[in-house]
């Protein structure tokens, strides 16, 4: 018989001990009861400041992303987390490279334009068609959404009226639009929710 000293990570000291135990060739014990033979083997793990600086940053960033986008983060359960200096820092790139490339901006200003359609259309009430949308793939997205934004302005000017200070004058207002100009409006909004909801598949 002979004697080995090992280390095991902390979660995978079940899965290690099921597995000598099955084999019936170890005998264990607790390092913990005689730590004094480990200090000069055993080195503490320090995170450095400025990989926490770098996680502080970042978890800030994806938090300000999910406010911009309207969106609530589902906990999760990180797996095959590093646990080597080298494997940390090279994980924190990866996210900071691929956080960097999402079009947050873009995506805001998206489901901003869809939002604002959405209102104008229920006021309105208009049932629009499904109209077909010009091709995207030559037009850069944010001359595109610049567009639609400035298009957008322009439609709310014809259907806000700033004398008028109370909702139900308003609402009158709105509803004594002729059907033709109703239909006009609806196709011009449903044109930039189409648009606006491609750009957002696009991306």
């Amino acid at each position: 018989m002979r004697k080995l000293e090992a280390l095991v990570l902390e979660d995978h000291i079940d899965a290690a001990l099921r597995f000598l135990g099955n084999a019936g060739v170890v005998q264990f014990i607790d390092m913990e009861q005689r730590s004094e033979i480990w200090k000069s083997v055993l080195v503490p793990l320090e995170t450095p400041i400025k990989t926490l600086n770098r996680c502080s940053d970042i978890l800030s960033k994806i938090e300000t992303s999910f406010k911009e986008l309207g969106l609530e983060p589902e906990e999760d359960i990180a797996k095959d987390i590093p646990v080597t200096k080298e494997q940390t820092e090279e994980l924190l790139t990866k996210v900071e490279q691929r956080h960097a490339k999402l079009p947050i901006k873009d995506l805001a200003v998206c489901l901003m334009i869809i939002s604002k359609v959405d209102r104008l259309i229920a006021s309105l009430e208009i049932a629009p068609e499904t109209t077909l949308t010009e091709a995207l793939e030559e037009k850069p997205v944010d001359k595109a959404l610049a567009e639609m934004t400035e298009e957008l302005s322009e439609i709310e000017k014809t259907t806000t009226l700033p004398a008028l200070t109370k909702r139900k004058a308003l609402m009158k207002e709105i509803r004594g639009l002729t059907t033709e100009k109703k239909a006009k409006l609806g196709e011009r909004l449903e044109k930039i929710a189409d648009i606006d909801k491609k750009l957002l598949t696009m991306r």
